[in-house]
């Protein structure tokens, strides 16, 4: 009776160490769910750029370090590449300013191609006489190759300022943005020099190019 009692407690504990060590396996093997990426908040940061046109001016031409704050705004992370404040004196945009921000954060054809580097956007040209950008969203960039800012007094290729879409009058997209300071102007028209962009070079005389900088995020 005493041997078949021992047996009975023997196969209980067994069975409970069992479940003990089955339970413990699942728990170790359990990878929580990656939580799931929020993409890109084109309202908040269409919300951070009107509401900072007058903000402070970190640099006389702060175009892209404005278009940057806007972007995180929408919840675009920030990396060691893009970010606001940096000491790797390979990446800050100024080594007189270390711990400013990057390159990228803050000259307009670096965050360019970092962003179609990284697979978070996508790039094409415009034309000066289609004022209808159908694709275009809101907090998308528009992007301006100068003439003048070329040795050749030709656009280059490489882009020289960036404005981010924040409102729309029909299909025709209105950006904000700074060095000038402006808010919901047409992609089309310069306030700076009252005149549409196509014309507003007087040093070359030769159109600027531009493209739709569309966030795929």
């Amino acid at each position: 009776m005493v041997t078949k009692k021992v047996r009975a407690l023997t196969r209980v504990r067994s069975m409970a160490l069992a479940a003990a060590l089955a339970l413990a396996l699942e728990l170790f093997s359990f990878t929580p769910t990656a939580a799931a990426d929020p993409g890109y908040a084109r309202g908040s940061a269409q919300q951070w750029a009107l509401a900072n046109v007058h903000g402070s001016h970190k640099y006389s031409e702060d175009c892209t370090w404005y278009v940057s704050r806007a972007l995180w705004a929408g919840g675009m992370a920030k990396t060691p590449d893009w970010t606001d404040s940096s000491f790797d004196l390979g990446r800050v945009a100024s080594v007189k300013q270390p711990g400013g921000p990057t390159k990228t954060a803050a000259a307009p054809d670096y965050l360019k191609n970092y962003l179609l580097d990284s697979h978070q956007a996508t790039i094409r040209e415009l034309n000066w006489r289609v004022n209808n950008i159908p694709d275009a969203q809101i907090g998308d960039l528009i992007g301006y190759d100068w003439a003048k800012n070329s040795h050749s007094g030709r656009p280059d290729g490489i882009i020289d300022h960036l404005m981010i879409i924040t409102g729309f009058s029909g299909q025709y997209p209105l950006l904000s943005g700074h060095t000038n300071d402006v808010s919901n102007q047409g992609w089309t028209w310069s306030e700076a020099s009252n005149d549409w962009i196509e014309h507003a070079d007087t040093v070359t005389h030769n159109a600027p190019r531009v493209y739709l900088i569309h966030i795929t995020r």
